[in-house]
């Protein structure tokens, strides 16, 4: 659950970059790539396991 919020916290600030300033806005897209890039790596990490019995058999995010 910890990656998760970081996860959001890191795409609420690339928002909150969006709606702050437009007055460079090739500079905060790249910014925004760069957190939207670092959260994917994140995503990518995680490894989320249900029980067999749940809803969700046995899956496993990759």
């Amino acid at each position: 659950m910890h990656h998760l919020e970081s996860i959001l916290r890191e795409t609420e600030a690339a928002v909150a970059a969006i709606a702050s300033d437009l007055s460079s806005p090739q500079s905060k897209i790249d910014k925004i790539q760069r957190s939207i890039a670092a959260a994917l790596d994140e995503l990518k990490d995680l490894r989320l396991e249900f029980d067999a019995d749940s809803d969700v058999a046995n899956w496993k995010g990759r």
